[in-house]
């Protein structure tokens, strides 16, 4: 439009006012030739304002041109400088006539090409029908806004989407000539608004079906700006009986609009401060039905933020929470009873999670298994609880149970074991654990144990005791039949002996020689004394399986108690020219707390077999010390150089059910049951006796004795 005023100027406002110039400067002259003739003081004064007022013209149409030129030269920066296209179209040939460059960035079409084309060149026929309808409009003479939306061919053939705003230029006798028009390429602002208008549509959708009631509240005052059908089948109001009322208008009891303008206020300092970067409250609420009852209902609340930081908007989601609530009371009642029932019986019931292996809840009555109150096993860990044997026993069955229901061989995870626990004042203690981890949703792995513990301190010791029990019945058994054994064997041989020399007496007697008779009654001497001792041995191991003989404690010096005994059987051992010695380091002896009668029945028993087991001109050697293992017991040691024995008879002795009888050097046998006496009679002391030999080296027999 700058160019027409420039234009105007320079065709006829210049010359106009050089025109001016002149003529006032010719009248001017003339002033001063022709009027002073009449009046030579007016003719100065005409002159003087001619003159003036020609300056004047001058002046002002010179500033007025250079403000003509200043704004050309702006105008041609932004038409240079813009990214909208500026054009021209000439209504009556129907031809564009002008085109910026920037049409180029836009469409990829050299500007020039545009210059005598018609519209249909740029537009499509939707656009240019568009263009039409709208130029009849404006040429009938309607003030509609030459602003609309087109679609323009690009170089490749494609469309671009560009907002037109024109303007009808007409001339002198208001007859349209042109048309004016920018170009704006609005590609991004189109797919924006098909986002937002799919947007939209989905939160329409998700509003409309949605059992949730979706809705937005105005800030500043707290009034609902939209609510969705959906809050109907929540309150019993509509959608229209919300809209236009606020938060505060006796929707929710005073308690819970307390609540939320609390939460929403704490979350605004948090949001203010930086510690979220979401303004963001939920919360559950009881709201007013139509019919004047409760409902419970879940609040989800978020704030809309300006670009300048300021709350403007509340959207928020009401849910209807009414079968969780019921759900909520049902669980808390039925936890109620559970820990009524897990506190008031003997058993602990405890949770733990199998990622940490930390236990997750403990009922208070652990502190009857343990020692350890709930919460001091609420801090520990399974380290902490069970020694390292009894956490094998755990990860053993855990793992094989998991393996299991990987496998898909079982439903649920179930153990049930039985292991050592720590408890508080320093001890294990027995326990029994049944498990149960139960999987997750689609059959997923376990995350936590279910389990509960019992004790079974008195289980086991009643089981120890009926083993014992079993051991001491199958000893008896033994015992039964060694005593039927012994007398089965051991006493019908001498028997036997008498008989049959009680047989040769009847029938040879008169007709036997002396020596004849001294010798079988020699025979006949040695099967009754061997009947006596075994008789013997019977009775005292009798006695003493039964508890029948008595224990009798007294004060004795054990070298005393040794010479008296190895002085008795002196006489067995000369008969084989057997030494047979007493050694003690301490002269004075040691004195012992002992049953004189059992400790010499020890001592004459291993001595006899000693005598028995050595050969001629052999040693036998009782040594009498110091027990280094324990201060307060002292060692004997009766050792020989006899036959010795191997590992397998020094592991039958001593055990009634074994039967290790062997004759002696000479010929000696033996009842069996000596040594049998000697280890029961030894425990009775609360000693211990073991054995060292060496085939055909000798044997040793260590036991020890109480000092007292």
């Amino acid at each position: 439009m700058n160019r027409i005023f420039i234009k105007l100027y320079k065709t006829i406002t210049e010359p106009l006012a050089l025109a001016l110039l002149y003529l006032l400067v010719s009248i001017s002259a003339f002033t001063l030739i022709i009027v002073p003739i009449i009046d030579t003081s007016k003719a100065f004064q005409y002159y003087l304002v001619m003159l003036i007022l020609a300056a004047i013209i001058y002046i002002v149409s010179h500033s007025f041109m250079k403000r003509i030129t200043a704004s050309e030269k702006r105008y041609r920066t932004v038409v240079e400088n813009t990214r909208d296209t500026i054009w021209k179209y000439d209504i009556q040939t129907d031809l564009i006539t002008f085109m910026t460059d920037a049409q180029t960035e836009i469409t990829g079409i050299p500007a020039q090409e545009y210059v005598g084309k018609p519209m249909s060149f740029v537009f499509t026929p939707a656009s240019s029908q568009q263009s039409i309808y709208w130029l009849k409009k404006r040429l009938n003479g309607e003030q509609t806004p030459f602003a609309f939306e087109v679609q323009e061919y690009k170089a490749d053939g494609s469309l671009v989407w560009c907002e037109i705003s024109a303007h009808i230029a007409t001339n002198s006798k208001g007859v349209p000539t042109e048309i004016v028009g920018i170009t704006r390429e609005i590609e991004d602002r189109k797919r924006l608004e098909a986002q937002i208008k799919e947007s939209q549509e989905r939160y329409k959708l998700i509003a409309e079906n949605t059992a949730d009631c979706i809705w937005t509240m105005d800030f500043n005052t707290m009034m609902y700006t939209f609510m969705s059908d959906s809050i109907y089948n929540i309150t019993g109001f509509t959608r229209k009986e919300y809209l236009g009322k606020t938060f505060f208008d006796n929707f929710f009891p005073q308690e819970y609009v307390d609540l939320a303008m609390k939460l929403i206020a704490e979350s605004g300092k948090n949001f203010i401060k930086g510690d979220t970067d979401i303004l963001r409250v939920i919360y559950d609420a009881q709201a007013y039905h139509k019919d004047g009852s409760l409902v419970w209902v879940g609040i989800s609340v978020r704030a809309i933020i300006n670009e300048y930081g300021e709350i403007v908007e509340l959207l928020g989601i009401t849910r209807k929470i009414e079968h969780r609530k019921k759900l909520e009371a049902q669980l808390r009642e039925s936890e109620r009873r559970y820990r009524v029932v897990a506190e008031n019986t003997k058993e602990a019931t405890w949770t733990m999670d199998l990622a940490t292996m930390r236990y997750t809840y403990m009922s208070e009555n652990v502190v009857e298994l343990a020692g350890y109150t709930a919460e001091e096993y609420m801090q520990m860990s399974i380290q902490d609880a069970l020694p390292p044997e009894s956490i094998a026993i755990c990860m053993n069955h855990l793992h094989t149970q998991l393996g299991r229901f990987a496998e898909g061989k079982c439903d649920v995870v179930r153990a049930a074991f039985e292991l050592q626990q720590y408890h508080k004042g320093g001890y294990l203690t027995w326990v029994e654990i049944s498990a149960c981890a139960i999987p997750g949703e689609n059959r997923s792995m376990p995350t936590e144990i279910f389990a509960v513990t019992r004790n079974i301190n008195e289980r086991k010791e009643s089981e120890a005791q009926l083993y014992r029990q079993q051991e001491e019945l199958r000893l008896l058994n033994a015992t039964k039949d060694k005593f039927f054994s012994i007398i089965a064997h051991d006493l019908k041989n001498p028997l036997t002996a008498l008989i049959n020399i009680a047989e040769v007496f009847s029938a040879f007697f008169n007709t036997m020689t002396s020596q004849e008779i001294e010798s079988n009654i020699k025979i006949l001497l040695n099967s009754a004394q061997h009947i006596h001792k075994l008789l013997d041995n019977l009775l005292q191991w009798s006695r003493s399986s039964t508890g029948q003989i008595q224990y009798n404690l007294e004060k004795r010096n054990v070298i005393e108690l040794a010479i008296s005994v190895t002085t008795y059987l002196r006489t067995q051992a000369l008969v084989k020219n057997i030494s047979l010695n007493v050694h003690c380091k301490n002269i004075d002896g040691y004195y012992v707390q002992i049953d004189v009668n059992m400790i010499e029945t020890v001592m004459r028993n291993i001595i006899s077999n000693a005598i028995k087991f050595t050969n001629e001109f052999g040693i036998i050697r009782v040594d009498i010390g110091e027990y280094s293992a324990d201060k307060d017991y002292v060692l004997v040691a009766i050792s020989d150089t006899g036959v010795g024995m191997d590992a397998d008879k020094i592991n039958k002795l001593f055990k009634i059910g074994e039967q290790v009888t062997t004759k002696g050097t000479s010929g000696e046998i033996g009842t069996g049951l000596g040594l049998i006496l000697v280890k029961e009679f030894i425990a009775k002391h609360n000693s211990k006796i073991w054995v060292e030999s060496e085939v055909d080296k000798g044997t040793t027999f260590f036991f020890t004795l109480p000092l007292q």
